[in-house]
């Protein structure tokens, strides 16, 4: 299983190529730079600002949820 971050990544990707838009379409929706999406995207700059992701949330039309879930045993 991906790392938590990893999944959310990959999450942003899959909805903005599913509402075919760029990365500047959604930066630009957003308030945010281009730049910062495409540094969420791969991951070089550690992760986000929950506000940050809330802004994409809500660029790309999708909900942010967030959450705690106890460890697996074994």
């Amino acid at each position: 299983k991906l790392l938590p971050e990893h999944e959310l990544v990959r999450s942003i990707i899959a909805q903005r190529v599913r509402k075919k838009m760029s990365q500047k379409e959604i930066a630009a929706k957003a308030g945010v730079p281009q730049s910062t999406i495409a540094r969420i995207e791969n991951l070089s700059h550690g992760l986000p600002k929950l506000t940050t992701l809330k802004k994409i949330a809500d660029a790309l039309d999708s909900r942010l949820i967030i959450k705690l879930q106890a460890k697996k045993a074994g």
